[in-house]
Order: structure tokens, then C-alpha cells, then sequence
């Protein structure tokens, strides 16, 4: 689609192979908490599991509330 240009992101995947990757999801969304990377869109996936068994049929989503600095 690019033609012979290189496209940057900020989408991060992890390469499966040489011509395949899974999309993580956006490096602008990653929760930095003490050094330990947080990302919404993974942690979203894994608590639809356990959501579900005390929610059935409930959607959910994450999101980050940043604390103002007086």
C-alpha cells in the first residue's frame, strides 16, 4: 500500500514470524504503574473471563483517570 516508503505507528504487535504479527494494541494507551506496563486493550481481553462469570452478556471497557496537579 506504501509502495516502497516505510510506515510508522504507534500500533505495538508482537511478530509471530517473519511475515505474521499480533496486534498488543497502541503504545500511546500503555499504563506505566511502577515500571510495570499496563496494556488497556490486553487487560480488557483477559477480564472479559472473569467479568463474564458475575456479569453475563456485559460489555466493559478500561480507561485511565489522570490526577490533576494542584
Amino acid at each position: 500500500m506504501s509502495g516502497p516508503e516505510q510506515i510508522q505507528t504507534n500500533d505495538l504487535v508482537e511478530l509471530t514470524s517473519e511475515t505474521s504479527f499480533k496486534w498488543q494494541g497502541r503504545v500511546d494507551f500503555v499504563i506505566n504503574s511502577g515500571g510495570v506496563k499496563f496494556h488497556p486493550e490486553l487487560l480488557e481481553k483477559q477480564s472479559e473471563v472473569i467479568i463474564d462469570a458475575f456479569f453475563s452478556g456485559m460489555s466493559l471497557f478500561l480507561f485511565l483517570v489522570k490526577k490533576m496537579k494542584n
